[in-house]
């Protein structure tokens, strides 16, 4: 507004002179303060009572804050504030209740006012806010003129207050007696400002800001932001105690407790942890060191297990406020349970929250996720809003204080647990609460580590099935609404809607590696080549996100890694297009079969780094393995004999094979670096192909063990009395695995004292064969031991580029025999660890058995000689190189993987269920007569169970 604008308002209002009320408009714009410096050395007030009737009589506040409250710089606080606004709240679809705090002439009441928020307005009664009061009728505003707080607010605005106060802290606990949970407190505050020429200013204590903001932790707020350098916004949640019942678990515990020194919430809540009798003596010492080192944390230690129930309870009895009920193999973020805070207070009538997590019984999602991801941040940017769900789960469940006064604490009908939480929803249901998932909340879960370890479920288990029973005729009711959750179909949108959208967003904070592979990588598939690829994903799924394109009967699949999440995209488009749209920061090549002439090109044109590593010799032929159509390794002859084997095994024309091998040349020529896993492909593929020296790099493919699975998960043995040596085949069988040679080796050595253990393949076993069925990776070393295998045999009959199947014997501490030719050969005879035959026939691998089978002690010296390092080389030379082609890189996008995604909406909520009036005093009645924790609420529910009849 100008000065004239100014001039009128205030003179209309106040029926002043317009040309007294311009010169003094005209002076203040002159000089900020004039009015008001005037009037206080003219009246000169030295008390509090004095000061206050200076601020309730002077008309100085009019004109200085007139002009003050229409300059620029006051209107961007105002557009600063109210995004502020929108983004906390939900703002168009509910009225935001606003109070003005100090509110001084009204120009920021009428903003908000004007932008459909329910707005109060609070200053001393004066000649001020006899001013304000006027502006808001002559503009028809409906903002009440508030003689005291009537809240609870969504949010208190006070700008430019506190350091006009005697006692800021006395105005900040009554501001946060009068905001909601949830809700927003956002004021400026200028101390570094006032001074002797600031005479307005009553506080001049360097420490009144800092004093402010301790008040404001101990008030329960927490700092979210500070707007435009001057406007700080505050967020009032109530205290919550985390009860965390414990039992053994010693290491997800520990991961919890570090998880929590992380979190940038953990202060804001009250921390009790229940040791319900642990027999691992580590348990204790780990949580008194924590306690004593944590402001906010108790311990409850008991020598006896009680169970989950009685431990809850014993934590709810404990506490005052809100609970959270969290699980010692859960794992925290910054900002878990602040998040799970705002869903619970986002609507009046939410009893409990659970958070979105990997292992969440029937709302699971993200469940390949690593424990360590960057969910949490990417949450935040989502609202997708609550969503309504039958019942909580107990892994990580906020309840309300007035949910447990209304309804009671966990019936111990159930044991020692499984089902509680369930049967307390449900009578919260019956009560007229909703339970909801908090979509901008996720606490990782291991699953059910205390309940397995005190032996009250096996691994695997989700609950009992006799407190199903109890629950069941409790609450028949409760089948249809899972049944309803069920088709609702809830879950699968929310996965639909996040998982995709967190790969996009991923590919906004990492940089992206694409993959390309013959086929889809998680498809049933043990070769070497998957192995590899796996293995790097695992070693740079956290520093990059990894994408692995391959060519499918419709186009492409596109499977993001990143997290240890998947997820998979089927897109109808070509390969050009794929990199335009995801511009990697590198790409590596794997293998091409599958892919066309102009995908090649297309890799060709592209103008990132390119590295790409040879697995088998596709480059130089489609027939991968080089086996001639007699079966035998063709060695790249001459164009005259590859020809005629082109004819007869693959129907192409010798001029097929040249162009085939030109497009790889082409690729060989573009690529920044060829990483061959052995010295032996190399010299294979230069039979056919140029790779320029400066090109080549030997790797041999570090191998990456996964991690141990739990005993209880591993497949079960069939015991079968060893009589001698054991020998093993390890991998699936197949012609050019040498499958006809291991059958004829078998056959040979069947009167000796060996047996054969055909690892991976399904057969029979019969004499001196023993057949395992197909396996895991995880479980191949865990095998070879249970097993008692002595000896690995290698029978491939063309020149494997590496052998993995190598480095998984010598994890376990096996040797091999391995054949004359290829990666296997090489690296025997390159580290040891086995034994290299001269030739490959029947006779070699024969003779090498009995000689093993008549010298044991042969088996043991090579055993002996194995070293980490064989099988698990280095991964500092893929570091080096990764780190260097991918330096200058920008940052990738994922729009167009979200465009690629069939469907991203969320399904409808369930409806809230519907309470009578009756129902609802008849459970606040019972509240009364029955108090939570006493010994009536005891007998009631003794009373209770025993008419249900059990």
């Amino acid at each position: 507004m100008t000065a004239e604008e100014i001039s009128h308002a205030i003179a209309s209002t106040m029926q002043w002179p317009y040309e007294d009320v311009l010169r003094r408009v005209q002076a203040e714009e002159a000089h900020p303060g004039l009015s008001v410096r005037e009037a206080w050395v003219a009246s000169s007030p030295a008390t509090p009572q004095e000061i206050e009737l200076f601020y309730q009589t002077t008309d100085a506040y009019i004109f200085d804050l007139m002009v003050e409250t229409h300059r620029d710089v006051r209107a961007s606080w105002r557009e600063g504030i109210l995004d502020a606004l929108r983004h906390q709240f939900d703002y168009g679809t509910r009225s935001v209740k606003v109070l003005d705090y100090g509110g001084g002439v009204g120009t920021d009441a009428m903003f908000w006012a004007r932008r459909g928020c329910d707005v109060d307005y609070y200053d001393l009664p004066g000649v001020t806010s006899a001013f304000a009061s006027a502006r808001f009728r002559q503009n028809r505003l409906p903002i009440r003129v508030v003689p005291a707080l009537e809240g609870p607010y969504d949010a208190i605005v006070s700008l430019e207050v506190l350091e006009h106060l005697v006692d800021p802290l006395e105005h900040i606990r009554t501001m946060a007696q009068h905001l909601r949970p949830g809700g927003l407190l956002l004021f400026s505050e200028a101390f570094g400002l006032t001074g002797d020429d600031y005479p307005s200013h009553l506080v001049r204590c360097e420490d009144a800001g800092r004093e402010i903001r301790a008040e404001l932790g101990r008030q329960g707020f927490t700092q979210r932001d500070v707007l435009l350098d001057r406007i700080h916004v505050y967020e009032f949640l109530p205290r919550a105690t985390v009860i965390v019942p414990i039992f053994n678990a010693y290491d997800h515990l520990k991961v919890l407790l570090d998880s929590i020194r992380l979190v940038d919430d953990a202060s804001l809540m009250d921390w009790l942890f229940v040791n319900d009798g642990s027999t691992d003596p580590r348990v204790l010492p780990l949580l008194q060191e924590f306690v004593a080192t944590h402001q906010y944390a108790r311990l409850i230690h008991r020598a006896a297990n009680l169970g989950f129930i009685l431990t809850c309870n014993e934590g709810i009895d404990a506490s005052t406020g809100d609970v959270i009920l969290l699980n010692s193999d859960t794992i925290l973020y910054p900002s878990s349970l602040t998040q799970l805070t705002r869903t619970v207070y986002s609507a009046v009538d939410i009893g409990t929250a659970t958070p979105l997590s990997n292992n969440a019984s029937i709302y699971s999602i993200f469940r390949g996720v690593h424990r360590n991801n960057s969910l949490w941040q990417f949450l935040t940017t989502q609202e997708l809003g609550a969503v309504d769900v039958p019942t909580g789960v107990g892994f990580c469940l906020y309840i309300r204080r007035t949910v447990i006064d209304s309804i009671g604490m966990f019936d111990p009908v159930y044991g020692v647990g499984y089902g509680e939480e369930t049967d307390f929803c449900l009578r919260a249901s019956r009560a007229g609460w909703r339970h909801v998932l908090a979509t901008n909340a996720f606490v990782y879960h291991s699953g059910s580590v205390s309940m397995v370890a005190a032996g009250i479920i096996q691994e695997g288990e989700t609950t009992r099935s006799d407190n199903e029973k109890i629950i069941h005729r409790r609450f028949p009711e409760f089948i249809q609404k899972v049944e309803v959750f069920y088709s609702s179909g809830a879950v699968a949108k929310l996965t639909e809607a996040l998982e995709p959208a967190y790969a996009a967003w991923l590919m906004g904070q990492r940089k992206v590696v694409m993959f390309l592979l013959h086929h889809a990588l998680w498809e049933e598939t043990i070769g070497g080549t998957e192995f590899h690829v796996r293995d790097l994903i695992a070693h740079y799924g956290r520093d990059y996100v990894c994408v692995v394109t391959a060519p499918s009967s419709s186009g492409y699949s596109v499977e993001v890694f990143a997290d240890g999440q998947a997820t998979t995209f089927h897109v109808r488009t070509n390969l050009r297009a794929i990199l335009s749209a995801l511009n990697p920061a590198m790409l590596h090549v794997h293998h091409l079969r599958g892919y066309n002439l102009s995908d090649v090109k297309a890799l060709v044109d592209w103008s990132g780094p390119v590295i790409t590593t040879i697995h088998d010799y596709h480059s130089l032929c489609p027939q991968y393995t080089l086996l001639s159509h007699r079966g035998e390794y063709c060695g790249v002859p001459e164009s005259n004999e590859c020809g005629q084997c082109a004819r007869q095994l693959l129907q192409l024309e010798f001029e097929d094979i040249v162009h085939h091998r030109g497009a790889n040349q082409l690729l060989m020529d573009r690529a920044n670096a060829v990483i061959f896993p052995s010295q032996s492909a190399h010299d294979v593929v230069q039979l056919a192909l140029d790779v320029s020296g400066d090109k080549v790099m030997i790797l041999p493919h570090p191998y990456g063990t996964e991690p141990a699975r739990s005993r209880l998960l591993r497949p079960r043995i069939e015991r079968v009395p060893k009589r001698g040596v054991r020998v093993g085949f390890v991998g699936y069988s197949d012609k050019h695995k040498g499958a006809t040679l291991q059958d004829a080796i078998c056959n040979a050595l069947e009167t000796r004292p060996v047996d054969f253990v055909f690892l991976g393949t399904v057969g029979p076993s019969r004499n001196n064969r023993i057949y395992t069925g197909l396996y895991k990776r995880s479980d191949v070393v865990y095998l070879l031991h249970e097993y008692e295998i002595d000896v690995v045999v290698l029978t491939s009959s063309w020149p494997e580029t590496f052998g993995f199947t190598l480095s998984e014997a010598w994890a376990a501490g096996v040797p091999a025999v391995v054949s004359p030719f290829g990666g296997p050969s090489e690296r025997v005879a390159k580290y040891g660890g086995g034994w290299v035959l001269d030739r490959y026939d029947l006779r070699a691998y024969v003779d090498m058995v009995q000689r093993l089978v008549d010298d044991p002690s042969l088996i043991g010296v090579a055993g002996e000689s194995i070293r980490p390092e064989m099988w698990s080389p280095s991964w500092a030379p893929y570091d080096a190189l990764y780190g260097t082609l991918t330096e200058n890189s920008a940052l990738s996008h994922g729009s167009a993987l979200l465009e690629w995604s069939l469907s991203r909406m969320v399904a409808p909520p369930i409806p809230a269920p519907t309470v009578s009036p009756f129902v609802r005093r008849a459970w606040q009645w019972r509240a009364k007569l029955f108090p939570v924790g006493s010994t009536r609420e005891r007998v009631y529910m003794l009373a209770r169970r025993r008419t249900l009849g059990y």
